[in-house]
């Protein structure tokens, strides 16, 4: 088995038989096949000094009022974060433009940019005294993840094994999840 870094033709290479099952962010074209695995919410890392640091709400506006780091997940735009806002007619002003979250992560810390993030990701990258984690304007919406394969895979028993494994595993990580929020929002109204 084989495990490849994303890459910009990482569809096509599933259509032409080049890789056989891809685990990403957001939907894969036809004709390739797709089960989503679950959906995650967007947060903003920004300064603990920024303008915005603290807020429990932000508003699209306030949010295009700043300046942005872009992951650049493909063609220069950061997938379903720039989709989101172009349906909306309201892009954002890139100011730096970076290959990977954590990048983008580590950019943050002492300038006025806001780095769109994973939740989970912007959570586990925030460094107390130094960044913070903020709400994404809620016109942006959660993404789904997913694993697509192409259809001439649908019954291969090997890759059916590999998808349920997959499947069951991402299953078991957010049942425990979403027990741990129920728990912490039960100690929340008791403490």
């Amino acid at each position: 088995m084989l495990f490849s870094r994303w890459h910009h033709t990482v569809f096509s290479d599933a259509e032409h038989g080049m890789v056989d099952l891809l685990v990403h962010g957001g939907t894969a074209p036809p004709p390739l096949r797709s089960q989503v695995l679950f959906e995650e919410g967007y947060a903003c890392l920004v300064a603990d000094d920024h303008p915005l640091a603290g807020s429990a709400a932000v508003s699209l506006a306030d949010y295009l009022d700043c300046t942005h780091i872009v992951v650049d997940v493909a063609d220069g735009r950061q997938g379903h974060v720039d989709r989101r806002l172009e349906t909306l007619g309201r892009p954002r002003r890139a100011a730096v433009t970076v290959p990977y979250h954590t990048a983008a992560a580590a950019a943050v810390a002492g300038t006025s940019l806001v780095a769109t993030l994973p939740r989970g990701f912007a959570l586990q990258h925030a460094t107390p005294g130094t960044t913070t984690v903020i709400p994404a304007p809620e016109e942006i919406g959660p993404m789904a993840y997913a694993m697509s394969w192409h259809p001439r895979l649908d019954d291969d028993q090997a890759q059916r094994w590999l998808r349920d494994l997959i499947g069951a595993t991402v299953e078991t990580v957010e049942t425990a999840k979403a027990v741990k929020t129920l728990k912490t929002a039960d100690r929340a109204k008791t403490g």
